[in-house]
């Protein structure tokens, strides 16, 4: 693709897989979210995305190409939410053994014993993510009944809520600082991901 002005993606819901060099030097490009419908990645689909900083996959996941994050310098941290590791190579994360991989808790050991993955040394659950780039003081949540309302959200454009294992719950459009969403399936505990933070809820 080469689009080295494009800064940001919004990949609709209707988009099953992504293919190869799909958005390979992008460098611009500082964020991206996968929706929950794509289940593979293609061989070097964001190769040479020197800017890209964080990287957001679904519990959809099941394969990754070849270098297909090859080469992208700046990731600092990458989400993953599938309970099974998908399937990748010892390419497909080339040099981003310094970013942090956030994982399912249950599937911690999967991901640190898998050789794909475990060439990104530091990796943590889910739980562990940071919310430093949210001003708690400003930020309010109410939950009552599986309804949740979160105020305080200023230009994030969405908020997606996920159970503890990962699976996707919801997502809410952001309306002058707040989101809203009703939960009808859950342990008692959702995580609400904003922008690249994640905040535990109790319902």
């Amino acid at each position: 693709m080469e689009c080295s002005s494009l800064e940001s993606i919004e990949i609709p819901s209707s988009v099953l897989s992504l293919g190869y060099y799909c958005f390979n030097n992008c460098h611009s490009l500082t964020s991206i979210v996968i929706p929950s419908s794509v289940t593979s990645l293609g061989e070097e689909c964001f190769s040479w995305c020197i800017n890209l900083n964080t990287i957001e996959l679904p519990s959809s996941l099941v394969s990754l190409g070849e270098s297909c994050f090859g080469w992208c310098s700046s990731i600092d941290k990458i989400t993953c939410y599938a309970v099974e590791p998908p399937s990748a190579y010892s390419s497909t994360f080339d040099n981003e053994s310094d970013c942090t991989l956030y994982v399912p808790s249950q599937s911690l050991d999967k991901y640190k014993e898998d050789t794909a993955w475990s060439v990104i040394e530091k990796i943590h659950p889910l739980e562990d993510t940071g919310i430093s780039n949210i001003n708690m003081n400003d930020v309010s949540i109410l939950s009552e009944n599986g309804n949740i309302c979160i105020t305080g959200l200023g230009t994030n454009k969405t908020v997606s809520f996920y159970s503890l294992d990962g699976k996707p719950l919801g997502t809410s459009t952001v309306t002058n600082g707040t989101a809203e969403c009703k939960i009808s399936k859950s342990n008692g505990i959702v995580i609400a991901k904003i922008g690249d933070a994640s905040i535990k809820v109790t319902l």
